[in-house]
């Protein structure tokens, strides 16, 4: 059964789904962009079937999720405050070491945790997003910048808010494989704490 809590560390409040026996090792799963914990719900049952505990944290300003919004893109630093954040949630459920798995700008976060915080880390899977010395390299920048042309939009202030709350955003038109699961419904059951 996944229960959500809500824990305060690194000075945020952050929401945390969590599953699994809290003496078992822990699994942390971080989410990428634009989505929230909530992504990893399906993979959480077979996490705790496979004997660990999963924890899916609400990154800040995730959407949809229930973690404090950024005031400033200071605040928004993966190394500075985000890899802080996954630290301090680990502390406040007790966990010094973790399986640390990231998903997009979930896998940013996941290898900065894993340089930053080495002896916290039993390993990393990091999913869509190579080592950061590859994109520091240079040598895919322009086909990355096309890849990547979301970040700019969403840095853009009141623009990406728009975007978000749009009904092509949300009705998976942008995205056309997010049609079956529009973020309506995925706010709905947010709201109504099915998820």
């Amino acid at each position: 059964m996944i229960s959500a809590k809500t824990v305060l560390a690194n000075g945020a409040t952050h929401r945390v789904l969590v599953a699994g026996a809290s003496s078992d090792t822990a699994v942390v799963l971080l989410h990428g962009f634009p989505s929230s914990g909530v992504v990893w719900e399906h993979q959480m049952p077979a996490v705790v079937k496979a004997g660990f505990r999963a924890l899916a944290p609400d990154l800040r300003g995730a959407v949809g999720g229930g973690s404090e919004v950024p005031r400033e893109n200071k605040d928004c630093s993966i190394p500075d405050v985000i890899v802080k954040d996954v630290a301090g949630i680990m502390d406040e459920f007790g966990i010094q070491k973790a399986h640390i798995i990231g998903h997009d700008w979930g896998a940013a976060v996941a290898w900065a945790f894993a340089a930053l915080y080495p002896e916290r880390t039993l390993n990393l899977t990091a999913v869509s997003v190579g080592h950061p010395s590859n994109y520091m390299s240079g040598s895919h920048l322009g086909e990355q910048r096309q890849k990547s042309w979301y970040m700019l939009l969403f840095n853009q202030p009141g623009i990406g808010e728009e975007a978000l709350m749009s009904m092509r955003w949300a009705q998976g038109l942008v995205y056309p494989e997010c049609k079956d699961r529009p973020a309506k419904a995925l706010e709905a059951r947010l709201l109504l704490g099915m998820a």
